[in-house]
């Protein structure tokens, strides 16, 4: 059976991060009904900028390839990630830029050439956007034939969006972090996941690349191999952020292939590092295509954009 996709946007309403109310946002999801540049993708993650746009991240990416007579797309996608500069507020898909690929290749972020990467979240310090990036390495001359490299930064200078540096970070046990950033006072924290349990470390904020510090439950310490578990993630995909003083858990029940689940789950705290409340479901995925449900997977809030439904 063909893998269906989906992508669509969601608003909740947020004011008790309850999720009495969601919807699915009409304005939004035309604004990924997209015809060139940028026009289907995996991931989604958005950062608000300084000057006034959001910077948003894609994994693999359809790019300029979308055909208007069939209304369809070829069946593989061109690029490895791709990144939209959106004017802030601004919803007409025709004034966002897609950026230019790099080194040959329609994809944005490109290091080495038989590297591939994946953007997974980022944020802004300064005139500059740290991007964390899954890294492979292309070994072979099958599909598959790729060796785990670790994480690196992606260095973003302002306003000309124009990455100048990769630079590989430290070894995480396993634990994949970027799960969402959230800044607080000097600090930068951010969630990993591994084995279905959930992690969370921090670094200055003025110092992404110094040496990790990471939650043995009571301390912030060196050790990564001390780092206590903060919360289950019994789905497939989890992610973090703060709104208005309440640390939010998103997660998706198991979804890797079609007919697999449909349920988005919330899940909030008082405190960064827990405990989380158990989880809620707040909305259920209705879509269905000849009989099957798309595999999805990927949740994500963008709190710059709470409207006027709170």
């Amino acid at each position: 059976m063909k893998k269906l996709w989906l992508f669509s946007f969601l608003f909740t309403v947020v004011h008790s991060l309850l999720a009495q109310e969601v919807y699915r946002d009409s304005t939004l999801t035309k604004f990924f009904k997209r015809e060139t540049g940028m026009i289907a993708a995996d991931g989604g993650y958005s950062i608000p900028l300084s000057d006034g746009r959001v910077m948003w991240l894609f994994g693999d990416s359809y790019i300029d390839d979308y055909n208007t007579f069939t209304k369809s797309t070829p069946c593989l996608f061109g690029a490895n990630n791709s990144v939209l500069i959106q004017p802030f507020a601004n919803w007409d898909w025709h004034n966002t830029k897609t950026l230019p690929g790099s080194k040959g290749t329609q994809s944005f972020f490109k290091d080495k050439p038989d590297n591939f990467i994946w953007p997974i979240n980022g944020f802004q310090q300064g005139d500059t956007v740290f991007v964390l990036c899954l890294n492979l390495h292309k070994t072979g001359t099958g599909a598959y034939d790729m060796k785990t490299l670790p994480p690196t930064w992606a260095k973003i200078y302002l306003p000309a969006m124009k990455v100048v540096t990769y630079t590989p970070l430290q070894d995480f046990n396993g634990i994949g972090f970027g799960q969402g950033f959230i800044k607080e006072k000097s600090y930068v924290y951010t969630y990993g996941l591994k084995d279905s349990k959930i992690y969370i470390a921090r670094f200055p904020d003025n110092d992404p690349n110094s040496p990790w510090a990471f939650w043995d439950g009571k301390n912030w310490q060196s050790d990564i191999k001390k780092i206590a578990v903060i919360a289950d993630a019994p789905g497939f995909s989890t992610f973090f952020t703060k709104i208005r003083g309440k640390y939010l858990y998103l997660s998706t029940e198991f979804s890797l292939a079609c007919d697999n689940g449909k349920a988005i789950y919330s899940s909030t705290s008082d405190k960064i590092t827990g405990p989380f409340t158990k989880r809620k479901v707040i909305y259920t995925i209705p879509d269905d295509k000849e009989g099957h449900r798309p595999f999805f997977y990927g949740p994500d809030a963008h709190p710059e954009y709470i409207n006027s439904k709170d």
